[in-house]
């Protein structure tokens, strides 16, 4: 009983910080919206909420300028959904969602984090794989219409993208691997239930480069707007949009802007945090096999094979 009370206790004070962290971010969002029209590129607008990084702030900017009213989103790795790229829109929009993650918090969080009475999310709460993405977005009646699609899946996510249809959503956010660096056109091999860890101890070597990644999705009919300043998430609009924003933001990106030295998370065999630069990375990785995207042929490769050519 008296464990019980201690959480309502932290329940109930949580609400209160929540609260006045979302009064807060909104009266962020009001002043900053006056100079959306004058954006150059997107890390000017990045503002933490409920996401990770900054991705709130460019979702923001993003939803304002496109005119999106009513948000249909789909977030495929969202934790247990206290820190994501759509938790915030759901206080801000009539909505519909589907989130997707493998987590034992998803469903209990949500039905205490979300106020259901501005819309309704549909949780998968299971991996996301080649063989089951499109049956879940067709029963799920989210195969079209779609506002805003995120994926940080740490591993299958080329795979994962090249079956979604083209011009699938408004807004694009999808991870990928900096420790790549900015000129390999590659993606770790297809793996159900891919591990980060378990494909190589440090955790560096997991899903696609961002070459790799804004290639496929201008096959796909999107135009790419640029990375958060933690190199880690890219963000992408439907080409026919790009005249929304303003006549001089930035679309000729140099995609070794989107990798940084600094910003590393790998770690030693004893699971300590071990800082390196991306050739460093590289190099402790050379010895993982990746596919080879720049080759027609798709083969598997050692990166220290890719990285003679």
């Amino acid at each position: 009983m008296f464990y019980k009370a201690i959480i309502q206790f932290k329940n109930f004070f949580k609400k209160k910080f929540d609260s006045s962290l979302i009064l807060n971010a909104n009266s962020h969002f009001i002043l900053s919206r006056s100079n959306y029209l004058k954006t150059l590129n997107i890390r000017e607008n990045e503002f933490k909420v409920f996401s990770q990084n900054g991705e709130d702030g460019i979702i923001d900017f993003l939803t304002y300028i496109l005119n999106i009213k009513n948000i249909k989103f789909i977030e495929i790795g969202v934790g247990d959904y206290t820190e994501c790229n759509t938790r915030f829109l759901t206080y801000n929009f009539p909505f519909q969602g589907l989130v997707c993650d493998f987590n034992e918090k998803l469903k209990s969080n949500i039905g205490t984090l979300v106020s259901t009475h501005r819309g309704n999310i549909k949780i998968f709460n299971n991996f996301i794989n080649e063989q089951n993405i499109i049956k879940i977005l067709e029963e799920n009646n989210f195969n079209k219409d779609v506002n805003l699609f995120s994926l940080d899946i740490d591993g299958n996510d080329y795979f994962i993208l090249r079956l979604l249809p083209d011009n699938f959503s408004d807004i694009f956010i999808a991870e990928y691997n900096q420790n790549f660096g900015s000129e390999l056109e590659v993606t770790t091999p297809y793996v159900n239930n891919f591990d980060r860890f378990k494909y190589h101890y440090s955790g560096l070597c997991w899903g696609l480069s961002i070459k790799s990644l804004v290639k496929l999705m201008e096959s796909k009919g999107y135009v790419f707007l640029g990375s958060n300043t933690e190199c880690c998430n890219a963000f992408f609009i439907k080409k026919k949009n790009k005249y929304k924003l303003n006549e001089n933001f930035n679309l000729n990106i140099n995609l070794s802007e989107c990798c940084n030295d600094f910003v590393c998370d790998a770690r030693d065999k004893n699971g300590n945090l071990n800082k390196l630069s991306i050739r460093e990375r590289l190099e402790l990785v050379k010895n993982c096999e990746v596919i080879d995207l720049s080759d027609d042929n798709q083969n598997k490769k050692y990166i220290s094979e890719i990285l003679k050519k």
